[in-house]
């Protein structure tokens, strides 16, 4: 009711209070039914996470609606994680999203460094600065550990969605009059990869400004004074990037049951992990469970990054005088997911996926091109 009140609303504060009051309502709920799990069956059957809808960044959006946005986005890819920790989503996640989210994540984390850089430089000598200088170099850290988790997908493809696949040689002729050349199925892929996608951009037009996107190069930052104005100061600079690193962190949790649930269907041509006695001609064959554990310990590696870089810029937050509330509530959640881990039940095979309407996507994601900026 708050949600369609803010909708309705013609005063905008009148809508910013009811968009408000229905944040808080929505964390109240999640605290009530953990309170009340075993008493109230009736309460237990509503979900604790509302549908997953991206919202695409353009290249009219204003910059200075950037960091409320992204904090809307980051909220997204929570509820994505728990649907894909729990299996409660209409949409599952498939190898190639998983692959697309690591690649946008690394950049995002990447643009967030630059950008709390570029701020610092222009901050007065004191703890303040310190701390930011700090938290942009611990920033690499997640970027890496993404980057490492996406390239642990190279030789990896989901038969069920292989947007992202191993480089194949061109079909010969004689493939092609045999009637054997296909081509690969394309589904939409997971709104959860569209808002990684989409926050990377966030990021990149709040440092280069609005026309920015991922196939331009970096080219010159806005000045520092802009971009701190456009984000309502430093602090809340540092504290939109903590939610980036505090949602990562939800979805690196997910990823390992992303894969059990998605290993019937992974394939692979690495030369390395080949079985014996394999049929001339065959270019793909069953995962090896050695790459199914490189994969899950690549996300690891990602919780782990992704916990230090947060516990930094909540420092830097601070320092700038911008308390963050919402990690009391964060640190509350990611208690409960640890927890969690120990029973959660992953589904060893993949069911189909459901007819859902289709949207429009950027054509990247479709096709799986990669992000553009490098490190």
């Amino acid at each position: 009711m708050a949600h369609r009140l803010s909708q309705g609303a013609d005063h905008p504060g009148a809508a910013d209070a009811f968009a408000e009051a229905r944040t808080t309502l929505h964390h109240a709920s999640v605290y009530a039914r953990a309170a009340a799990r075993d008493a109230d069956h009736d309460v237990a059957g509503f979900p604790t996470a509302l549908p997953v809808e991206p919202v695409q960044a353009a290249a009219t959006d204003a910059t200075s609606a950037v960091i409320t946005r992204l904090a809307e986005d980051s909220e997204r890819l929570s509820r994505a994680a728990y649907g894909a920790l729990h299996d409660r989503a209409d949409q599952r996640l498939s190898g190639s999203d998983l692959q697309q989210i690591s690649r946008w994540n690394a950049m995002s984390r990447l643009l967030a460094g630059r950008t709390l850089t570029h701020v610092a430089a222009e901050m007065p000598d004191g703890s303040a600065r310190d701390r930011f200088t700090g938290a942009a170099a611990v920033l690499r850290e997640p970027s890496k550990a993404w980057r490492d988790a996406a390239a642990a997908w190279v030789h990896i493809a989901d038969t069920v969605d292989p947007r992202e696949h191993p480089r194949l040689p061109p079909p010969g002729y004689a493939q092609v009059r045999q009637g054997k050349a296909v081509r690969m199925p394309s589904p939409d892929p997971h709104p959860a990869a569209v808002i990684s996608r989409t926050s990377a951009v966030r990021l990149g037009q709040l440092l280069f400004g609005a026309q920015w996107t991922p196939q331009q190069p970096p080219g010159a930052a806005r000045p520092a004074a802009d971009i701190v104005a456009d984000a309502g100061g430093a602090g809340a600079l540092a504290a939109s990037a903590y939610r980036l690193c505090a949602t990562g962190w939800q979805m690196a949790a997910a990823a390992p049951w992303v894969i059990r649930r998605a290993e019937a269907g992974l394939v692979t041509n690495s030369v390395d992990h080949q079985p014996p006695n394999l049929d001339q001609g065959q270019r793909f064959y069953p995962v090896h469970p050695r790459q199914v554990e490189a994969l899950t310990n690549a996300y690891s590696a990602v919780m782990g990054a992704e916990q230090k870089s947060a516990g930094a810029l909540l420092a830097a937050a601070r320092s700038a005088g911008t308390p963050v509330p919402r990690a009391m509530l964060d640190a509350a959640a990611h208690r409960a997911i640890a927890q969690e881990q120990k029973w959660v039940t992953a589904t060893p095979a993949q069911a189909p996926q459901r007819v859902l309407p289709r949207a429009h996507v950027p054509t990247d994601l479709v096709l799986g091109r990669r992000p553009g900026l490098r490190q």
